[in-house]
This record gives C-alpha cells, structure tokens and sequence, in this order.
C-alpha cells in the first residue's frame, strides 16, 4: 500500500511538473455574452453593454473627436446626457508609464473641462499584445458647459510599445439608469492586440 501510494504521488508530481507551461496562457477578461457584445478589430477589443449603439468608421470623425476608432452610445437616452464610450488610439514614447501617459491625458482632460476632479486611480489586469498587462482606470468628474450637468468619467488606459488605447466613458450619476457598473465592467475588458 505504501509503494502505490508513492507512485500515485509520484504520478501528481510528474503531471504538475508536465503542465506548467501550460499556465502561462493569459485570457482576456470577458463578460456574459447574454449582456455584453464584444468589438474585435486588428488592433483591440472590448466588450460592451448589448443594448448600446456601435459607431465606426466615417461616422465617428464626423460626429465625434477625428482620432476616435470607435464611439459606443447607450440605447437608454437621458434627457440631458445619453451615456457614451469613446475608444481611441494614441501613439506614446517608448517606455512611458501608465501614470507618466494618463498624466498628459489628465492634463488635456482639465483643459478641456470647465471643472474637473479625480476622484480616483485603479489598476486591473488585461492582455497587451498577447502577455498579461496591467491597465489603469480613472475615475473623476467634470463639466463642458456651464449650464450643463457635472458628469462622471471613467478612462480605461492601456499601453503597448509605442501605442496607447484609451476608453473615455461618460455618464450622469444623476439618472438613475446611467449604467455605471456596467460601464466599468466593460473597461476593464479593453486590451490591445
């Protein structure tokens, strides 16, 4: 009994030291298909509430910002603010940081608001072309027009080489359908190919 009890341990040793290569596979982060759709292109992907419009191509620098690849906009209209995620590529220097890169974005952020606050800075886990990368998400509030409402902004960065994808999502805390928790999930999807 001893001996097949060694052999038996033998055997799990041998089939762990086997499938260690195997754990290096990284996966993205994913979210029920029931509730999410998924935009996948050459270059990056992410998930996004089912229920929301995808814009791309010619329409996106017509209607939105002329860098944007794609803009995703909540079917639940507000009467004041309409829930929207813009996705856009950025070049970078080599070797930047994410905090080095989100602090020139947070620079262009306050210039382009009448008020801007952060609120806060997390890191979470996603692919950046093919290995296990860290992405950040920013959380902060502002203001575009004076008689308009503070909104809440979420950025998700991620970043490559040379080659950064931001994720610029935006919503009134006020309505009570702003689907923020959605949003976030969906951020945290991004990751670059």
């Amino acid at each position: 009994m001893k001996r097949l009890l060694i052999l038996i341990f033998g055997v799990f040793v041998l089939a762990g030291c086997g499938s260690s290569g195997e754990n290096n596979v990284v996966n993205y982060n994913n979210l029920p298909i029931e509730s999410y759709d998924l935009y996948d292109d050459d270059n990056f992907r992410m998930q996004y509430p089912k229920d929301w419009d995808l814009i791309e191509g010619d329409e996106v620098g017509e209607r939105y910002r002329s860098n944007a690849e794609i803009v995703l906009v909540s079917k639940n209209k507000d009467a004041f603010f309409t829930p929207n995620i813009v996705v856009e590529r950025m070049g970078i220097e080599s070797g930047d940081s994410l905090e080095a890169v989100y602090d020139d974005v947070w620079e262009t952020n306050k210039q382009s608001l009448l008020i801007a606050e952060e609120i806060g800075r997390n890191r979470f886990t996603t692919i950046a072309n093919g290995q296990a990368a860290n992405g950040l998400i920013v959380e902060f509030s502002g203001k575009r027009k004076l008689e308009g409402d503070v909104l809440t902004y979420l950025q998700s960065l991620v970043i490559v080489g040379e080659e950064a994808v931001l994720a610029t999502a935006a919503f009134d805390e006020l309505d009570t359908d702003n689907q923020s928790t959605e949003i976030l999930e969906a951020l945290k999807t991004l990751a670059i190919k």
